[in-house]
């Protein structure tokens, strides 16, 4: 059976998307041969017909009493992991530079901005964790408060009261992101076509049958360059003999680790985070894959539990220098824009740590901004001086943030 759907798997990557290809570049002929403005006008044609509605916050499927309850216990143990977080560097003779919030992310829960949409988490207000989605501007960039860029926008305190007024506001026009989302979709097989989950306070457009907002359309060219480089089909192969394991340093509110489960369901997905972002990847996640093996590493002791089992494994940064103890091979890292966000120090004990523990096979994916005019720094130089094997990933749209690259020890 897994032979027969891994043979259908390799088919469908080979030729649906040349065939879909070849009918845009007709497609394309036909529109230039259009006068000035029509093109555009019929590639909004193309698009509206394609919506069928927009999805608000409050259409989404409400947390249960159980949900609800699991997420509360989810936010007892990040707080415990961020009030014991001191005292374990102290104890254990870390390197509080790296193991303490930096660079970008520089400050305590109780006094950053960036820490703002945790903070309304920990709070254990049902509303909030209902439409989580709403506070996760500061790991998108992206308000889906507001269905627009995050610059310059607070994370919300609380459910704004007027938010399906905001909501029938977006309805109405045709978004940057849903265009995106059509012209990359163009080059992949149906079944890569993601869609974002009716759940935890997600808003976007019905289009071709999908949920779709900025974070898909981002969370469809990682999943598209992914596939281009054969990730995609080594993960679902899984590796020889076990579970395959993938890795992101840095899992946000989760939303990447979502769509790589979905499609790769066997593997075991563990993300190493500051604990106030593991409050959001871990209630979102446990919530929509309830039925897993997912473990809170609480205690060092915990990273390797059940890591031969599908589900999710939520290791706090601070815990990095026992990962390598607990023996589990890699075979696919993964960091996305959040590197070049570090301090240097901070970067390069990830990677050092990701070469030391990746499978004979394994790989690191990454996708990140050079931030130096920003006054940070430019991840890939710290890469290359640890990786030495490089491969440069593209796609026929482009990219939008960070220069994809895979490297090998």
């Amino acid at each position: 059976m897994n032979n027969e759907k891994n043979s259908r798997y390799r088919i469908a990557r080979r030729w649906v998307p040349r065939l879909e290809r070849a009918l845009n570049r007709v497609i394309s002929s036909l529109l230039h041969r259009l006068p000035p403005g029509f093109g555009a006008r019929a590639n909004d044609y193309r698009i509206r017909r394609r919506i069928s509605g927009f999805v608000d916050p409050a259409e989404n499927e409400r947390l249960s009493d159980a949900e609800f309850a699991r997420a509360r216990a989810v936010c007892g143990d990040i707080r415990n992991l961020i009030a014991g977080r001191i005292r374990y560097i102290e104890e254990n003779g870390l390197d509080a530079g790296f193991c303490l919030p930096g660079a970008n992310w520089n400050g305590y829960l109780e006094n950053r901005a960036l820490f703002s949409g945790s903070a309304a988490l920990l709070r254990e207000e049902y509303d909030v964790i209902n439409n989580l989605r709403l506070f996760s501007q500061v790991f998108t960039g992206y308000s889906l408060a507001e269905m627009r860029p995050a610059e310059g926008l607070l994370a919300p305190n609380c459910v704004p009261h007027d938010l399906s007024a905001r909501m029938r506001q977006a309805a109405g026009r045709i978004d940057e992101w849903v265009r995106r989302y059509m012209e990359l979709s163009r080059y992949l097989p149906h079944f890569l076509r993601i869609s974002q989950p009716s759940r935890l306070g997600e808003a976007g457009w019905r289009f071709s049958g999908r949920l779709v907002n900025h974070d898909a359309y981002v969370y469809l060219e990682r999943i598209a360059l992914l596939e281009a480089c054969g990730q995609l089909e080594r993960m679902s192969a899984g590796a020889a003999g076990r579970h395959p394991v993938i890795l992101e340093i840095g899992g946000g509110f989760g939303g990447l680790a979502y769509h790589l489960k979905t499609l790769t369901p066997s593997a075991r997905y563990i993300i190493i985070d500051l604990p106030e972002s593991l409050a959001f990847s871990a209630i979102y996640l446990t919530t929509l894959f309830p039925d897993r093996h997912n473990v809170i590493a609480v205690s060092p002791g915990l990273i390797a539990k059940d890591v031969d089992q599908p589900g999710f494994t939520f290791v706090p940064n601070y815990f990095c220098h026992r990962f390598e103890e607990s023996g589990i091979e890699i075979d696919l890292a993964i960091n996305t824009l959040s590197m070049s966000e570090m301090a240097a120090r901070q970067v390069t004990a990830y990677c050092e740590m990701i070469r030391r523990s990746l499978a004979p096979d394994g790989v690191f994916f990454e996708q990140n901004q050079d931030n130096r005019h920003l006054g940070m720094i430019n991840a890939e130089d710290l890469i290359s001086g640890i990786f030495p094997g490089r491969r440069r990933l593209s796609l026929p749209t482009g990219t939008v943030c960070g220069s994809p690259n895979v490297w090998r020890a």
